[in-house]
């Protein structure tokens, strides 16, 4: 895997992190439509096991997960606003957040993917913007390096 690069988007409402992995995209899509693997790939130590949901996602299905932030246990109800495989797989928070993984195979089988943290549509992007982008980032680098590993 490569070095992941780092772009905070202020305009658009995007922490974007983007990495090539020596995987078919088809694979590393496989691994993030499955809700039951994000934990494998989550670098933030905050998702635990799915509590609904099922593989592969499909853009309007929702799926919860059990989640921890700061040692409080809860859960959280994504809606996947976009699955096309080997393309792209997103899904949003019930304030508008997510997250977003683009998937970009290049001639050699490895794929360029890019996972991006976006804010811009929620009523709390002001405080995500000012709060998120270091913890993130730091977060979504190794999620990418989980990644690669589960894949």
């Amino acid at each position: 895997m490569t070095d992941p690069d780092v772009t905070c988007h202020d305009e658009t409402g995007a922490i974007v992190r983007r990495a090539v992995i020596e995987r078919p995209a088809t694979e590393l899509y496989g691994v993030l439509a499955d809700p039951r693997r994000h934990h494998e790939v989550d670098g933030g130590g905050t998702v635990g096991e799915v509590v609904s949901g099922q593989a592969p996602l499909t853009t309007g299905e929702h799926f919860t997960v059990r989640m921890k932030l700061f040692g409080v246990p809860y859960r959280l109800r994504s809606t996947v606003t976009a699955a096309t495989p080997g393309e792209v797989v997103e899904w949003r928070h019930p304030l508008g957040h997510g997250w977003r993984w683009e998937f970009a195979e290049r001639p050699d089988g490895s794929t360029e993917v890019t996972h991006s943290f976006v804010y811009g549509a929620s009523p709390i992007g002001a405080v995500l913007r000012r709060t998120a982008a270091t913890a993130n980032g730091k977060g979504m680098t190794r999620s990418l390096a989980n990644l690669a590993r589960a894949a």
